[in-house]
């Protein structure tokens, strides 16, 4: 083999990887292949880099995306997420739990204050973000997909997170409140 045909030969390998990556055998094959679910699912894999009140914005954007989703692109968003969110929501119920029973009781009064004057704030109700079809689901389909959320989630995570719901709710009923939640949920 000559010199020549060997510098080609190396050229070319060199060159395949690039060539199949442009032809995307390469892609991220764990984003759908509709473009605004895969552009949500791009701003969720970020946002859990970003600081709270850029957080706050990446959220807001990805509603506005999200709005106008039909049922089975919600249904693929949701489950192709799973990987993304269950960590975060593992961490941050943990680390809810290892707080003291005073600071868990402050963050939930924390939470119910936003929550209320949200509501005041927006008395149609919000838009219910990407996964929850925004003003359109109605109270069966929401604690429908409530019910779907959960059997999602691994045994581990689903007790802390029904527990953290039920001490949300309990701490409603004191306050005077209406608890939240698929009636499953609620007691």
């Amino acid at each position: 083999m000559s010199r020549k045909n060997g510098v080609l030969i190396v050229i070319a390998l060199l060159l395949l990887p690039l060539a199949a990556w442009a032809l995307g055998w390469f892609g991220d094959d764990t984003l759908s292949d509709d473009p605004t679910v895969a552009e949500i699912q791009r701003e969720m894999r970020r946002v859990s880099d970003l600081p709270e009140d850029q957080r706050r914005q990446a959220g807001d954007r990805m509603r506005s995306l999200g709005q106008n989703l039909t049922d089975e692109q919600r249904m693929e968003l949701f489950k192709t997420s799973i990987p993304m969110w269950q960590p975060m929501m593992k961490q941050r119920l943990s680390d809810f739990f290892a707080k003291t029973p005073e600071d868990q009781r402050a963050q939930i009064d924390e939470e119910i204050d936003r929550m209320e004057e949200f509501r005041q704030n927006n008395p149609g109700g919000g838009n219910g973000g990407p996964f929850r079809g925004g003003q359109n689901m109605s109270p069966e389909k929401r604690d429908e997909f409530m019910k779907t959320m959960v059997a999602y989630l691994s045994p581990d995570v689903r007790a802390m997170f029904e527990l953290r719901i039920q001490m949300f709710n309990d701490r409603r009923e004191e306050r005077g409140l209406e608890p939240i939640g698929p009636p499953g949920m609620r007691r």
